[in-house]
């Protein structure tokens, strides 16, 4: 029998046209197993079957075509556009956001992180990843889904940049007539990018890290392969170094956990070539078990375990470094030396091991008083040091001790333009400065100090020649600013036009104006 069913007489295909104007509502209903009234539910599902087979037209011209297979062009100005609404993700389930109870294609109606991927892949993604997702930054609620396939990409990544460490074992070609040797061209690892994912999203809170440390955990507690695991520490210590001084101990006690499964060696590791740019990555896990000692004897933790005998020593040689009175350092011309790197990854939040070597590698650029250069120009010289800090070098550094570096740098600077000094800044120092200025990572204290803080000093110091070679710097790497940074800057250009031009010099003019029309051009 038809318990809640069918009205008492069959409703045919012309009855349910002529009344297509009612409003009805589903009622529902069960269907006994008389024959009849079987018939009936079969020609009930047929003629809904053409209706809603009527509406795939609609849905099709609504659709784009392949829209699963697509992939935007990302870039710093392209998240503001009409056209990101194509890529837009719901932020629960990763699904498109379709308009309309529509009959669309299945494929449209499936979760899609393969497209959140790709874009959290692309260099300068970050804001635009927010926009797909559409997730308000200042709100700081967590995404749950971005948080997985963040750890996706990272799993993903440990294979790749396990390539990459083998493919470039050493950065340098030796030569058969005992000249130097010839550097090879350094190519970073996807790990950096990675890192700057990290501190970015959770920054903003729309990741947690304890989280994130224990999916990694539980997806690769399971393998036997532990290829990449120097890599990941590696991104794991770009955000633990300088931000365990300001969260709880217990935040970082899973990365424990993690190094305990990556790492289950019962023989001590040997100390890595300092002489190659990857002994950095291969010593990083060492370096995170350093700050969380020291965390834990700030906070009077008594930590559950001693250190791991695969670190012993890894352990014992960077407490021989510490203690050493002379310090490595980088000489121009000799093979390279990355002690310095690794003492200042290990003890960046130990200021007793750390001020002495950050200051040695800051005074190795800005050049003594006493010794000067000759530079293009009438009677033109800067401070000695010509020799900038390799890229390989400014890599093997941790973000906190970047930010040590930027910082100092810019600080060096605006002494020199409130004294006034007529000797222009050193090559070395400069060009340094230009390089860190490019990692995203360290935005926030490198180009948001540059536009907001050292260029209105030294305009207010009217030292024109240090603004002109500041802008002519800026000039070159503005391109990778990010588009708020811009307008920032396009604000300072503009006070700064306001001073009578018979101050400035012809060429500091010509840069003020080169770098304002750089600004509006990338709009």
């Amino acid at each position: 029998m038809v318990e809640h069913g069918l009205p008492g007489r069959w409703l045919g295909r012309d009855h349910l046209r002529s009344h297509s104007h009612f409003h009805w509502s589903p009622i529902p209903f069960t269907v006994s197993s008389q024959p009849d009234h079987f018939l009936q539910f079969l020609k009930l599902a047929s003629l809904l079957t053409d209706f809603v087979d009527k509406f795939r037209r609609a849905a099709q011209m609504l659709s784009i075509v392949a829209r699963p297979k697509l992939r935007p062009i990302v870039e710093h100005t392209g998240h503001n556009s009409p056209s990101i609404n194509s890529w837009k993700l719901d932020s629960l389930t990763l699904k498109f956001q379709l308009k309309g109870a529509l009959p669309y294609s299945p494929e449209l109606m499936e979760p899609q992180p393969g497209l959140l991927r790709y874009i959290l892949q692309q260099p300068y993604s970050r804001e635009m990843v927010c926009t797909v997702i559409d997730i308000q930054k200042k709100q700081k609620q967590r995404c749950i889904v971005l948080e997985e396939q963040l750890v996706e990409l990272m799993v993903s990544a440990l294979e790749d940049c396990s390539r990459t460490e083998s493919s470039n074992t050493s950065n340098v070609n030796s030569t058969s007539d005992g000249s130097l040797p010839v550097p090879v061209d350094h190519n970073p690892c996807s790990c950096a990018h990675l890192s700057s994912l990290l501190i970015y999203f959770v920054l903003f809170q729309l990741i947690s890290f304890p989280s994130l440390v224990l999916r990694l955990h539980a997806k690769l507690k399971g393998k036997t392969s532990h290829q990449g695991r120097d890599h990941l520490m590696w991104v794991l210590l770009q955000f633990l170094s300088g931000s365990i001084q300001k969260n709880q101990f217990s935040d970082f006690l899973p990365v424990l956990r993690l190094i305990e499964v990556l790492y289950p060696e019962q023989e001590s590791l040997p100390v890595p070539d300092y002489t190659d740019p990857q002994c950095a990555m291969q010593m990083s896990a060492m370096c995170i078990l350093m700050h969380i000692l020291k965390k834990a004897q700030a906070d009077s933790i008594k930590t559950p375990r001693s250190l791991p005998t695969v670190f012993k020593n890894h352990h014992e040689f960077l407490q021989n470094l510490a203690l050493n009175p002379q310090l490595p350092l980088i000489t121009p011309g000799v093979p390279p030396d990355y002690r310095i790197a690794l003492l200042l990854n290990a003890y960046s939040t130990n200021q007793e091991y750390f001020q002495r070597p950050i200051l040695t590698l800051s005074e190795s650029i800005q050049g003594s008083q006493k010794s000067t250069v000759p530079m293009p120009g009438i009677n033109c010289v800067a401070h000695g040091s010509t020799s900038p800090l390799s890229i390989t070098l400014l890599d093997s550094l941790t973000v906190h001790v970047k930010m040590s570096l930027v910082h100092n740098i810019s600080q060096h600077i605006q002494k020199q333009a409130q004294h006034k000094s007529g000797i222009a800044l050193a090559p070395a120092l400069i060009e340094t400065y230009a390089r860190l200025l490019v990692y995203t990572e360290i935005e926030s204290i490198g180009i948001k100090n540059f536009i907001n803080s050292l260029l209105p000093v030294v305009y207010k110091s009217h030292v024109w020649s240090i603004l002109h070679a500041l802008l002519e710097m800026f000039i070159h790497r503005i391109h990778h600013s990010p588009p708020q940074y811009r307008i920032q800057l396009l604000s300072t250009i503009h006070h700064m036009t306001a001073v009578p031009l018979n101050t400035m010099t012809q060429m500091t003019q010509l840069h003020l104006w080169y770098l304002h029309l750089s600004c509006l051009k990338t709009f």
